[in-house]
């Protein structure tokens, strides 16, 4: 009888220390720190998709994204200083859902640098995340443009000039890209002009009749991620 039960008592043997290991993998996993969130690398200026830190078009803003290493978080704290300046100061926190931010408390002209932790089950934080760096530009503004199928686009600026623009037209309400041109300053006065398809890289020879676009410059700064963003300007071509 004794003998008989040996098997049945092994059996309960494994099953409890299975039961144990399980509950403290699982607490270890709880316990550990989560992976940093990986932030999203910044596009080239002229890419139809922009991605990455960035100016916000219209508005002294910085966009900043990321995406998660991994999903058993409770979400994501940011950090943010000036360039050379100070220290690392806690700006805000989000929820796990959230992969994306708009700084508006910030100005033309300074450098910021930025990192995010992701923060687990239990309140621990993560390692910092890569850092995010950007300097807004003073935008381009007084957009106007002729309104023909061949238009000249003409804007302004102000303080130091950038190294380049990029012309950004689309098909408006559809979004659709027309025209995305690398647009050298001409350094006469303030003023910038550009005629439609100098370049020839638009996807029509003209514009169509009767049709609505929307265009914007941004400005690229001689330092690295600097730059800014215009309004967005709409017209209709006339039939």
């Amino acid at each position: 009888m004794k003998n008989a039960q040996k098997p049945f008592l092994l059996l309960i043997f494994v099953i409890n220390f299975s039961i144990l290991f399980c509950k403290l993998n699982s607490s270890d996993r709880i316990i550990n720190k989560p992976d940093p969130p990986i932030l999203v690398s910044k596009s080239d200026e002229s890419a139809v998709a922009e991605k990455g830190i960035d100016a916000v078009p219209g508005e002294d803003a910085i966009f900043i994204e990321w995406h998660s290493a991994q999903d058993e978080i409770l979400g994501w704290k940011i950090y943010k200083k000036e360039a050379r300046v100070g220290s690392f100061q806690f700006l805000t926190q989000f929820s796990k859902n959230d992969t994306s931010f708009i700084d508006a408390n910030v100005e033309v002209g300074i450098r910021y640098e930025y990192y995010l932790t992701a923060v687990g089950f239990k309140n621990q934080e993560s390692a910092p995340s890569d850092t995010a760096v950007y300097k807004l530009l003073n935008k381009a503004v007084s957009l106007g443009n002729t309104l023909s199928q061949l238009p000249v686009f003409e804007w302004h600026y102000s303080g130091v000039a950038p190294v380049l623009y990029i012309l950004r037209l689309l098909e408006n309400p559809a979004n659709k890209p027309i025209w995305i041109a690398r647009v050298h300053p001409g350094y006469q006065g303030q003023q910038e002009t550009a005629l439609y398809n100098f370049d020839g890289t638009a996807a029509m020879d003209s514009l169509q009749k009767n049709k609505t676009y929307a265009w914007r410059v941004d400005e690229i700064g001689s330092e690295a991620s600097s730059g800014s963003e215009s309004n967005w300007k709409v017209f209709t071509v006339p039939k």
